[in-house]
This record gives structure tokens, sequence and C-alpha cells, in this order.
């Protein structure tokens, strides 16, 4: 983990708040926010707006693919972006619908953060884990804000450089003429604010997942200083333990790890159905784009190959570290001095053990594990799909 700076004076749940007023500041401006806002379905003219531009996005992109009826290849390049659309739509309905869950969430992190308080090393730990999870999220909004800005870069250079008049996104303003400069420009701003929509409702979507896996493992970190904490009250010469102690460190153990599980439900909750939409979609974007790179230089679709595989990479690679921390805790609990105690305590770690050993880990709507083996079935269903396209054209 990268190194942070660690004050101890620090409020944990103040730094946990500024976490998540930074994540909700990107949807902010469309009146979407989640986190820390309580009267979501109240009407709001930005919200309108956001909407409206992100609906339109169906329409044009069928009927520019009317246009385009009698040519495979032409069609599949204006369905680019579509597997994005999916994606953002997927989060926005998570935004509205599932915001509970979010709350439920941050509402049980702070009480856990709370509970860190009342020791020196658990806390130590708790920030450096919610001072990384900041990190986190400042690269993830650098990194999607650059994806996002990939095409219209491009497309701006080539206009000013060359004259060409090639938009971000292949799809028509009905009654726009987009040849030429007016009506280039025009559909151009109406690509520029669609993109802008989206690459904030990614970023703070992504922000919330990246930021909360990091947290979690950090959590099961602090169980596992919690048992060395059990480990040193056991006495292997001794008979007689200290029984109100250790009682009282596996009450903590129990009710942190109670509170972990119910953290990452709630979490499940709120991204189970959103990563299987996000995966799937990021997988039928691939498909289309690599199909269309073979079938016609588009160089501008080499950063969306990137940005995609990079996210889906990086949300599976997430996933197994967590599974690798959940063992990790599993393996530390078996490792305890369990069976010194007396077998009335025996029984109440008993508790603990089987709970280990049926961990609650994120996944895609309960069907598949976000870990690294998804990554690569999805890229095996890449590779099959595109192979089969182009040979069905070629």
């Amino acid at each position: 983990m990268t190194k942070v700076v660690v004050d101890l004076k620090v409020d944990l749940k103040s730094i946990y708040e500024r976490l998540l007023q930074s994540m909700d500041n990107n949807i902010t401006k469309y009146d979407l926010q989640f986190l820390v806002k309580d009267n979501l379905l109240a009407f709001s003219l930005s919200q309108v707006i956001a909407y409206v531009i992100l609906l339109l996005y169906p329409p044009l992109v069928i009927q520019t693919l009317v246009q385009y009826s009698h040519d495979f290849v032409q069609m599949m390049y204006c369905l680019t972006t579509s597997g994005i659309y999916f994606s953002i739509m997927a989060r926005l309905y998570s935004f509205k619908y599932k915001w509970t869950k979010a709350r439920e969430l941050s509402t049980e992190m702070n009480r856990a953060l709370e509970r860190m308080e009342n020791s020196v090393q658990v806390k130590k730990i708790g920030e450096q884990y919610l001072l990384f999870a900041e990190k986190v999220f400042g690269i993830v909004k650098v990194t999607f804000s650059f994806c996002g800005s990939i095409l219209l870069i491009c497309s701006t250079l080539l206009f000013l450089l060359t004259g060409n008049k090639l938009l971000p996104y292949e799809m028509y303003i009905p009654g726009i003429d987009h040849t030429t400069t007016i009506g280039f420009l025009e559909t151009f701003t109406y690509q520029i604010m669609l993109t802008k929509v989206g690459v904030d409702i990614i970023i703070c979507s992504a922000g919330h997942f990246f930021c909360h896996m990091v947290l979690e493992i950090g959590h099961l970190e602090i169980l596992k200083e919690h048992l060395r904490e059990f480990d040193k009250l056991i006495k292997d010469d001794q008979i007689e333990q200290d029984r109100a102690s250790i009682c009282k460190i596996i009450k903590i153990i129990v009710v942190e790890h109670q509170s972990h599980l119910k953290i990452m439900r709630s979490f499940n909750s709120f991204c189970s159905l959103q990563g299987f939409i996000v995966i799937m979609s990021e997988t039928a974007i691939l498909i289309i784009l690599a199909f269309v790179l073979m079938c016609k230089f588009w160089y501008q679709g080499i950063g969306l190959i990137l940005g995609c595989c990079g996210d889906m990479f990086a949300v599976t690679l997430a996933g197994t570290f967590f599974s690798i921390a959940c063992e990790s805790f599993e393996c530390a609990v078996y490792a305890s001095k369990w069976y010194c105690l007396p077998p009335d305590l025996q029984m109440n770690f008993v508790i603990i053990m089987r709970a280990t050993q049926n961990p609650v880990k994120p996944t895609m709507a309960g069907y598949l594990p976000i870990e690294l083996r998804t990554f690569v079935l999805c890229m095996k269903h890449v590779y099959t799909v595109t192979m089969l396209l182009y040979n069905f054209v070629v």
C-alpha cells in the first residue's frame, strides 16, 4: 500500500465524510448526489437537463443506424459507445433507486470508525486505509477524466490541424448538417455535454466502488489486529486465563466482524446489478471496438479499448485483493490461540470461525464473482465473438 502520513489527532469520521463529499461533488451540478443529500426525489432543473442529454443518445444512434443500414461495418462503428451508455444508465439507476443501500453502508461504516477511535493502533490502521482510499479516488478521477476526453481531444485536434470534421461519436442530430462547420460544431457541442455528464457519473460510481473495497480490506486488517490482541491475552503455560479481558476482546471481534458483513451486504445490494451490467457492457464495447479496428483503422478507438480493459481489470483486481484479504483473515482466525480457551469460551469463538468460512464477497448480480478469473473469462469471449464477427463479414 502507498505510504501515507498519519495524524492520530484527526477524527476518522471526518475523513470518511470528506471522502463521500468528494465523490458526491462530481454529480452535485446535476443534483444527483446520493451520499450526503436527503431529498433525492425533489424536482431539479439541472437534473432534468442531465436526463434530457442522456436520453437523447438512443434515438440519435438509432436514426444514424438507419442511415447506414446497408453497411454493417459502419453500423458497428455507430455502436462503439453504446455499451458505455448502458454502463452509465446502470450507475444512474443505482444512484436513484439503490441509494438507501449506500446510506446503510455509510451509516454502518461511521459506526465502525467510531469504534476504531478506542484503540490507538486500530485507529492508525483505519486512518492509513482512509487516506489511501482518498488517493485511490484521486487516481480514479484523473484516469476516467482522461479516458473520457480521448475522443474529444482527437476530434478537436483533427479539426484544428486538418479541417477534418470527424465527430467523437458516430451519431447525427436530425435537421443539422454535420458536414458543415456550423453543423459540426453544434453536434460536437452536444457530444461534449453528453461526455461530461457520463464521465462525472462514472467517476462518482467507480470511486464509490474502489474506495469501499479499500476500506473493507482495511476493516479486515483491523480484525486481524484484534486477533493479535487476543493472542497476547492468552497464556499458553497457564490454565487460568483472564476471562474478563478475553470475553471483552472476543465480543469486540464478533461485533466488528458482524459490522463488516453488514457493510458488505449493503455494498453488494448497491453494486451487484450495476457491476453485472457494467462488466457485460464493457465486454460488448471491446467486441465492437476490436471488430471496428480490424475492419477500419480507427486509431481513437485504441484509447477506448485501453480504458475499458483497464476498468475491467482494476475492478476484478480489487475483488481479488478483497478475496485474498478474506482468506488471510480466515487463516489468522484459525492460527490464533483459541484452542487454549476454556470450553465455554471456545464455543463463543466458534461463531467467528463459522462466519469466516462464508465471507460476503462482491459479485455480479450474484452470478459471477468480481475476481480476475471473471476478467479472463470476459477476454476469452471478446476474442471468440470478435473473430466470429470478422469471419462473418470478411
